[in-house]
């Protein structure tokens, strides 16, 4: 029983081990991701500012406008 104990302790630490390996390996990958989507979320931003820009002066200039 006791060896028992024992063994499963050890297969369990082994287990959090190869886990904790897995999430440091994926740990640049993930800074890699949020770096992108920070990158393409200021690139959407841009783009707004972008089409705002476009829609003022449109208006100000077409028939309709001020």
């Amino acid at each position: 029983q006791e060896r028992q104990e024992r063994e499963e302790a050890e297969r369990r630490r082994r287990e959090e081990e190869a886990a904790h390996r897995e999430q440091e390996r994926q740990a640049p990958n993930e800074q890699e991701r949020r770096a992108r989507a920070e990158e393409e979320r200021q690139q959407h931003d841009r783009i707004a500012v972008q089409m705002e820009e476009y829609v003022r002066q449109v208006f100000q200039t077409s028939p309709g406008g001020k």
